[in-house]
């Protein structure tokens, strides 16, 4: 932790001396997070109960930085430390281009679930490309394009499904990933569409039983929609998704949704399988007071493929009751339970039930 609070200290002088160099005006903030979980783990009828009283690893310090009207810019570091969001926007009259790492365009964000690191019920059923290294665009506040650095996937699962004996393997790429979503609302409620696409191929010299030459071509895509919708103090919203081998494309989910592969006679790689991924997310709440919030979220997720003994689906909801002590300062209980459901071979891959409260002070 002390060599995480002297980076944060050099990067305060950093910004303090480029305030009086550039005429920039700097906004620095943070937000201290601690998770505190009791969770019972239920694995095919052996349970057993888990503590955790830890720093969430979203707990973070950044600035936002105005240069002119034009020109602004943002970083934001977390524990570890890592780097969460550094970029800069330019805005160029027609529209704003971004460059830098920052939220992909296709996250939609509905859930407040604190279970998880502020999980948001993201992998189960919902949709999060992370925050990502990319060159965007945004029009009219409406339409968001970016051209992002591709993720590999490249993994135990995705190499046993493949059959790779050895890695590393040779990845050639010719295009960047894309994503793009289209969002439009008024003062109550909001709608966006989301899509996201990247291709590159896999080269090995030794896949398969005999260790024949082999490239294979990997594909995969994302898709969904979602909105919200307030009205006198309650909330409702939604969010449906869709994937094809989202395992590979890096977006967050709790089911096996890598593609697989078909074998020749001689044990070696003949073509691939897609494995397709659908899911939803909903979420209700109410806000009481000032001080106090109730909400409710459920989601599910589902990835399949012909070689699938069974589809592989988890589910997950929670309740939880937000209370703001003072501005800036919160503490979030909740109780929830995530459950595996059947993995892809057919198992019961257990449950958790956890109860808890995350605990926040922002500065």
């Amino acid at each position: 932790m002390k060599k995480l609070f002297v980076i944060f200290a050099v990067i305060g002088m950093v910004g303090m001396f480029a305030a009086t160099t550039m005429a920039a005006d700097w906004s620095f903030y943070g937000s201290a997070r601690m998770a505190t979980w009791f969770v019972t783990e239920d694995k095919k009828g052996d349970e057993e109960m888990d503590t955790t009283w830890e720093e969430q690893g979203n707990a973070r310090i950044g600035a936002r930085v105005a240069v002119s009207d034009s020109l602004s810019g943002r970083f934001e570091y977390g524990e570890a430390p890592n780097q969460r969001l550094l970029y800069a926007d330019w805005n160029f009259g027609a529209g704003v281009m971004r460059v830098g790492q920052a939220y992909a365009p296709a996250n939609i964000f509905i859930s407040n679930k604190v279970f998880g690191d502020d999980g948001n019920n993201l992998n189960f059923g919902g949709l999060y490309t992370g925050r990502q290294e990319e060159i965007s665009f945004k029009f009219a506040k409406i339409f968001e394009i970016a051209f992002i650095n591709p993720t590999y996937g490249y993994d135990a699962a995705l190499a046993t499904g493949l059959g790779v004996a050895d890695a590393p393997v040779n990845i050639d790429s010719t295009i960047p990933k894309i994503e793009m979503a289209l969002q439009y609302g008024q003062e109550n409620w909001w709608v966006q569409g989301s899509f996201g696409y990247q291709t590159y191929t896999l080269k090995d010299t030794n896949i398969g039983a005999t260790g024949v030459d082999a490239d294979v071509d990997i594909t995969s895509m994302v898709y969904g929609v979602g909105g919200m919708f307030n009205m006198a103090g309650a909330y409702v919203g939604a969010v449906v998704m869709g994937g094809s081998n989202a395992g590979v494309y890096g977006s967050w989910h709790e089911t096996a949704a890598a593609p697989t592969a078909t074998f020749n006679a001689n044990g070696d790689v003949d073509g691939t399988d897609d494995t397709s991924t659908i899911g939803f997310n909903l979420v209700l709440g109410y806000n009481i007071n000032d001080m106090l919030k109730v909400e409710g979220g459920y989601g599910w997720i589902e990835s399949d493929n012909d070689n699938y003994a069974k589809a592989d689906a988890a589910q997950s909801f929670y309740v939880n009751l937000p209370i703001t002590l003072a501005p800036g300062v919160s503490i979030t209980p909740e109780f929830g339970v995530e459950d595996q459901l059947k993995s892809a071979g057919d198992a019961d891959e257990g449950s958790d039930t956890y109860f808890g409260a995350k605990w926040m002070i922002n500065f």
